[in-house]
């Protein structure tokens, strides 16, 4: 079964490896939020990603996600699961260059090396576990917060206003 063909002329853009040429695009807001996001998590999956932007759609996601990856901001990982393949997401220097310019920041103080990536599979999966846990932690503090119902947590709970 093949793939259907776009209606316009212009080529699919490859899922693995990035498009000899770019798509233009222009950078907004939510994309320097998302790249914020993959720099203090290290590795998000779209999954944990929809989960931090839950206002935006998961469409939508990908379609970001897609371009800051041909654009160079961001890496693509594959962690191939019994059943399916998991698309990770990571930092590039380039997203690192974003974070700074967009915050009036110098680059050392983003948070961020290229070290940071050279971890094995193993790791990865594990701080994808660790995110799941966080993210899942702070939005159920978040809810609460909402709720008025946070004033009785113990003072470690409220510290994850740390973003």
């Amino acid at each position: 079964m093949n793939p259907r063909k776009p209606k316009t002329k212009q080529e699919r853009l490859p899922k693995k490896s990035r498009a000899k040429k770019a798509p233009s695009f222009r950078i907004t807001d939510r994309d320097v939020e998302l790249v914020k996001a993959i720099c203090r998590f290290r590795y998000l999956t779209v999954e944990q990603i929809t989960w931090l932007f839950p206002e935006s759609s998961r469409r939508g996601l990908e379609n970001r996600l897609r371009y800051l990856f041909h654009g160079g901001y961001l890496n693509r990982k594959m962690l191939h699961e019994s059943t399916s393949h998991k698309l990770i997401c990571a930092m590039r220097e380039k997203g690192a260059r974003l974070i700074a310019t967009h915050d009036g920041i110098s680059r050392d103080e983003v948070p961020w090396q290229p070290h940071l990536n050279k971890v094995s599979e193993g790791h990865i999966r594990h701080l994808l576990a660790i995110n799941d846990v966080v993210i899942a932690l702070e939005i159920a503090l978040e809810q609460a917060r909402e709720e008025g119902q946070d004033k009785g947590l113990p003072r470690f709970y409220r510290i994850a206003e740390r973003a």
